[in-house]
């Protein structure tokens, strides 16, 4: 069975999802000038668990039926 979306969900959606592909893409642009190892490897699991959650809501929203959010790829 799969979900109808509104346009209020989709708007919803919309707006979650380009807010996490700017905050990836603002700790990728930041992870270069990172000096310390502890620090980095936070930053790298962090965007690794930023990067799974886009990917999992892209595929929530694929399996009800809304087939226009791209995975994210660096």
């Amino acid at each position: 069975m799969t979900a109808q979306y509104g346009a209020h969900e989709m708007m919803e959606i919309h707006e979650v999802l380009t807010a996490e592909i700017d905050a990836i893409n603002t700790m990728q642009l930041y992870r270069p000038f990172v000096k310390d190892p502890q620090l980095r490897q936070m930053l790298d699991h962090q965007l690794q668990f930023m990067t799974n959650a886009y990917n999992n809501l892209v595929q929530m929203v694929h399996a009800n039926g809304a087939g226009q959010a791209v995975p994210y790829s660096s």
